[in-house]
């Protein structure tokens, strides 16, 4: 069972928050930082929209 979707976007928010405040001090280039971000933005997303189609159901 997936948590409810806005349960999964308040987790994403938290963690992201964590790690950009993380991330700062250690001054990764900018492609990095992107990259990475995006791939972490994926990971918090895919749950999120099946928890969604889930509730439609």
């Amino acid at each position: 069972m997936l948590p409810a979707a806005a349960r999964v976007r308040e987790w994403k928010a938290a963690f992201l928050a964590a790690w950009d405040g993380a991330t700062d001090g250690l001054d990764p280039s900018p492609e990095y930082r992107a990259q990475r971000r995006g791939v972490l933005v994926a990971a918090f997303d895919a749950p999120a929209e099946l928890a969604e189609r889930g509730a439609r159901s």
